[in-house]
């Protein structure tokens, strides 16, 4: 009898517990889902991949951009990263472009023509936000981008693609 209760009351303390090793874990779990919530990717070394990237952008490669060189040479490592032209098919004439991640593509260059036209309307243009913005394109072109690409097709005007943006954090 003694066995018996000795086994039961165990048994009892081992589900207890596990019900709150469970409620402990669900919590972390809920404290890590908050944390991110805040940022939608975290870009580490940021500085020196960009570098290491607009080394491969030669200065006959660029095009002349209202906003100069630096936004320019981010322009066209864009273009390249994100796009590539297919081969000529028999009978065709050139090839097809095809885009890469052509969500993330179509917001930056959406953004920029924003931008673009900012300034054209005498606002105030903060040439950084747009720096951030490239750079952030060209350090995510490898990354895991589902979650950011989601949330990039849900916006529907330009304050939230920046928005969206402003969710990455670069360090």
């Amino acid at each position: 009898m003694k066995k018996t209760t000795t086994i039961i009351l165990l048994l009892f303390a081992l589900i207890s517990n596990n019900f709150v090793f469970s409620d402990d874990i669900s919590n972390a779990e809920n404290i890590a889902v908050e944390e991110k919530e805040n940022y939608i990717i975290i870009l580490k070394d940021a500085k020196s991949k960009v570098d290491l990237y607009l080394s491969n952008v030669s200065h006959d490669e660029l095009y002349s951009h209202r906003f100069g060189d630096e936004i320019s040479r981010r322009l066209r490592l864009i273009d390249k990263e994100y796009t590539y032209e297919t081969q000529a098919a028999p009978g065709a004439f050139s090839g097809k472009l095809i885009v890469e991640k052509p969500v993330i593509y179509n917001s930056i260059l959406k953004l920029e023509k924003h931008f673009t036209r900012r300034v054209g309307k005498n606002y105030d243009f903060n040439k950084n936000e747009l720096m951030r913005i490239l750079n952030i394109g060209i350090l995510i072109r490898y990354e895991d981008t589902s979650e950011f690409e989601d949330c990039l097709e849900k916006a529907s005007n330009v304050e939230e693609i920046l928005e969206v943006f402003n969710k990455v954090k670069v360090e």
